[in-house]
Parts: structure tokens; sequence; C-alpha cells
């Protein structure tokens, strides 16, 4: 099964792929959004490369593009695996989150900076996360589960408290997982 959405009152195109079987499933999710009504409708907070996502004050002022600056990365995708037999299952996740800048705006304002810097210099690198988790159902209705989030344990982007991006308090941006790798038990009951 494979659906590509390309909505007439959009521009840009969203895309998810998912592909199963009674046993196993296959989901890549691109996780870039097209506009709506003329203004970025984000997931995730991110833009398609084709969308002009813009900030825009007043109708006077000029137009800053966002697009591709900390917290909007042009780029950006998940891929979930699964694998389930019998009463047992695995599923992995990837995230990928692509490079980005800090807001051009601040970094071209000279009272910020003794020299301003390169965009080059203000480029941050991509991050790549793994999770994964394991299933056992111990009958229709419950199931105990248990999972690593991070598990290779990925250094979040370093963005420093007071750079424009920042605003968890954690010397980076929300787009980053902050905590590192971590494990969880749980138990799922429906009724």
């Amino acid at each position: 099964l494979a659906r590509v959405t390309r909505p007439t009152a959009m521009r840009g195109t969203a895309l998810v792929i998912a592909v199963s079987s009674a046993a196993w499933f296959v989901e890549f999710e691109n996780l870039r959004a097209p506009l709506a009504n003329g203004l970025p409708r984000l997931i995730d907070g991110v833009c398609p490369a084709d969308c002009v996502a813009v900030f825009q004050p007043t109708p006077d002022a000029p137009q800053d593009r966002f697009d591709g600056e900390v917290d909007q990365p042009k780029h950006r995708w998940t891929l979930n695996l699964g694998y389930n037999i019998g009463d047992w299952g695995l599923n992995a996740t990837t995230t990928y989150i692509g490079q980005v800048y800090l807001d051009d705006t601040f970094r071209t304002n000279p009272d910020n900076w003794v020299e301003i810097p390169t965009r080059a210099q203000t480029r941050v690198k991509q991050k790549v996360y793994f999770d994964f988790q394991g299933t056992y159902n111990f009958t229709k209705n419950a199931q105990l589960y248990l999972g690593i989030d991070n598990a290779f344990n990925t250094k979040p982007a370093p963005i420093l408290t007071g750079l424009p991006g920042n605003v968890t308090g954690t010397e980076t941006s929300s787009s980053y997982d902050a905590i590192g790798r971590r494990y969880y038990i749980g138990l799922r009951y429906s009724l």
C-alpha cells in the first residue's frame, strides 16, 4: 500500500508509505508538510523544500525565511519496521533530522557578534535516532512491552541557551533528544 498526498488546496507533498502482512510491517513517513492557505502547515515543525516558510510581522516588513533554520529542518523522516511472530513482536524506529542553521536574522545582526559568522559557521549537523521496542501478548487484551529510546545515545545538537531555537533550557532545541538513552517497560490492557 502506498499513498502520496497532494491536495489541490495546498502546495508541496506529504508522503507516507506503509506495507504490511500478518507478521511484519514497514512504514516510511516523510515529515515534510505542504502549505495550507499560503501559511506553512508544519508536521513536527518541518516545512517542505518547496514551501516558502516566512515570518513577516507587518505587511511592509521584509520577509524572513525560516525553512532550514533551527527547529525547521528542510529534511526529516521516520522509518518504522516491525515483525510479529505468535505472541512476540519487535519494532524499530529510525528518525532522521537534517542539518539546519542558526536564524539568519540573528546571525547577521552586528549587535550579536564581534565578527559576524558565515552561514557555514552556524551550521548544525544532522542527527539520526534509533528506538527499539519488544512486545509480548499475554492474552488477547494484555500486552507487556519494553524498549529503549535513543539506543545509541546520540547526543543532541549543541544550541546554547539564549540562541534562537533553544526554548528547552537544555542547551539544544526541541527537535533533538536532550535526555539521551533511556529504557522503559509497561503493560497495555484493552477492554
